[in-house]
């Protein structure tokens, strides 16, 4: 029996699988392949970016960013540039790290004098 490699296509774990652009509006995203018999179960805005499930001929198994997953054609997707990268900002304090606010406790009450009876108590109490 002889196999044919070049057929099968890639598939790629969801964390891993590399991120593609939609190229045109209203792409349409079939949510069992394209040959389902119907019209697709929603539609792709153009830059929105997709994961590549599963890398086939003609049409692509994706995951959109919502985490809907189906198939759209591979002549509608690009591959994504990366994501720019967090800029960090400096600070423009001239004078060293900023420090915390003081912490400021408050001053202890007053410990209440257990061997007298308050002056509104019953005489009998006292």
């Amino acid at each position: 029996m002889q196999m044919f490699a070049g057929c099968a296509g890639s598939t790629f774990a969801p964390d891993a699988a590399p991120e593609y652009l939609v190229v045109r509006d209203k792409t349409p995203l079939y949510r069992y392949g394209p040959q389902q018999g119907g019209a697709p179960e929603n539609w792709l805005r153009k830059d929105e970016r997709v994961r590549m499930l599963r890398h086939e001929f003609g049409f692509s198994f994706v995951q959109s960013g919502d985490t809907q997953t189906g198939y759209v054609a591979n002549e509608d997707l690009a591959i994504a540039p990366p994501l720019p990268r967090p800029v960090a900002v400096e600070s423009s304090i001239e004078h060293g790290p900023v420090m915390p606010f003081p912490v400021v406790e408050d001053p202890p009450l007053p410990r209440p004098d257990l061997d007298q009876a308050p002056a509104d108590a019953p005489a009998s109490d006292r």
